[in-house]
């Protein structure tokens, strides 16, 4: 299985436009799709809602952003 993360924050037309590129390729068999956003105030949340039911396999986490100190949670 291949896992594809994506990391992102206030950048919702990056975010559709990354997304869009992934739905278009021939196949998505074993892929898994992360997203991970920093608490957007943009429609970054809107658009991975948009995109949930595109990828079989996918988690789409919206969480405030603790810098790399939250990571060693």
């Amino acid at each position: 299985m291949l896992t594809i993360i994506i990391v992102n924050l206030n950048n919702d037309s990056g975010l559709q436009k990354t997304l869009a590129s992934l739905v278009n390729q021939d196949n998505l068999e074993g892929v898994k799709l992360v997203v991970m956003d920093g608490g957007s105030t943009d429609k970054s949340k809107e658009v991975m809602a948009s995109f949930r039911t595109k990828f079989l396999k996918a988690e789409f986490v919206s969480e405030p952003d603790e810098g790399i100190t939250g990571g060693n949670r």
